[in-house]
């Protein structure tokens, strides 16, 4: 009678650690973080300047430009997609990430990993300048009416 009584307390206790055991949930990715300066056309980006971050046309991250040292500077952490919900909330392993400084592009890119912290200085050019333009003709004779034609663009 013993034994049965012992052994229903250890089935009783058994059942009631079982009942308290829940599924394990997946945890969320580590976010893909950037830092490092912004300048455009060589020079510190204003502060408070958005710097985005883009995956296949979708905005997933943002931030504003400070300043530190002298430097405008960024910090943004790029959320991974989580797999048990329902959409896409951020990057997977091995996304690129193209960054915009207000509405510019910049020729930096970065890569999604999940929990990295990578220093990427973003530069951007306002204002390209023209490339491969010929003028047929720079010169234009003397006292010729204001509409004389003086040469050709061509690229």
């Amino acid at each position: 009678m013993k034994t049965i009584k012992a052994i229903l307390v250890i089935l009783l206790a058994a059942a009631f650690v079982l009942m308290n055991i829940s599924t394990a949930k997946a945890l969320p990715p580590l976010p893909s973080s950037f830092y490092g300066t912004v300048t455009i056309d060589g020079s510190n980006a204003p502060v408070g300047t958005e710097v985005s971050a883009w995956i296949n046309g979708v905005k997933y991250a943002y931030t504003s430009t400070t300043e530190s040292g002298g430097e405008t500077v960024y910090s943004l952490d790029v959320p991974g997609d989580d797999p048990a919900q329902a959409g896409v909330q951020g990057g997977v392993e091995g996304d690129t990430i193209v960054f915009i400084i207000g509405s510019l592009v910049v020729a930096q890119t970065g890569t999604w990993h999940s929990g990295t912290n990578v220093q990427l200085n973003l530069t951007a050019t306002a204002n390209d300048p023209p490339t491969d333009i010929s003028l047929s003709n720079n010169t234009v004779a003397e006292n010729e009416p204001i509409t004389t034609l003086v040469g050709t663009l061509s690229t």
